[in-house]
């Protein structure tokens, strides 16, 4: 007991003590503050590494939608304008004025597409009827060909007028069904 007298009569040890037990739960408080830290700190490293490994499939989907969206304003300049069929059919009209045969055009619903055809695109279906001779009806769908429109020739029957054959001037009837898909754009001189 005695050496304890002496160090409490000792002014650095009293100092000192006082300072140490003070310390203590300033010492408690800032081990806490570290662990919580520590344990903030590992779940952020988690998140992290979870990020890393996202990162390559987020870029993955970045570029898969910049390449659809791509892709659909493509589609979206050449699908046919499903209110606005006029041009197609004065284009088809147009023709059969400058071949110089009567036509007759008929717009198909919807459901009358012919089984196993599907398209992607949506599509405005026609049948078209005309009676001339046989090289007006070559001249008629020469000129179909160079529409501005991607057709679809989903039927195509030639026959000829009742008593008469198909020879190179005879009279035939042409009967089509069009599928109209898309107006392509025009081509640059």
């Amino acid at each position: 007991m005695r050496i304890f007298r002496i160090l409490f009569q000792n002014r650095i040890f009293r100092v000192s003590l006082a300072l140490s037990l003070a310390a203590i739960p300033l010492l408690v408080a800032a081990g806490s503050t570290i662990l919580r830290l520590v344990g903030r700190i590992e779940k952020q490293v988690v998140r992290i590494e979870d990020r890393q490994e996202l990162a390559p499939r987020v870029e993955q989907l970045l570029r898969d939608l910049r390449e659809t969206t791509e892709a659909r304003s493509i589609l979206q300049t050449i699908r046919p304008e499903q209110d606005s069929p006029v041009s197609f059919v004065t284009g088809l009209e147009g023709m059969a004025v400058r071949v110089g045969v009567p036509q007759t055009i008929t717009a198909l619903p919807k459901e009358a597409a012919p089984p196993g055809l599907a398209y992607v695109s949506p599509v405005i279906r026609y049948r078209v009827n005309l009676e001339c001779a046989l090289p007006s009806c070559e001249v008629y769908l020469k000129e179909l060909l160079r529409m501005p429109q991607l057709v679809a020739v989903e039927r195509l029957e030639l026959t000829a007028v009742p008593g008469g054959d198909l020879g190179a001037g005879a009279n035939a009837t042409l009967h089509l069904a069009l599928a109209v898909m898309a107006v392509l754009p025009k081509a640059s001189p």
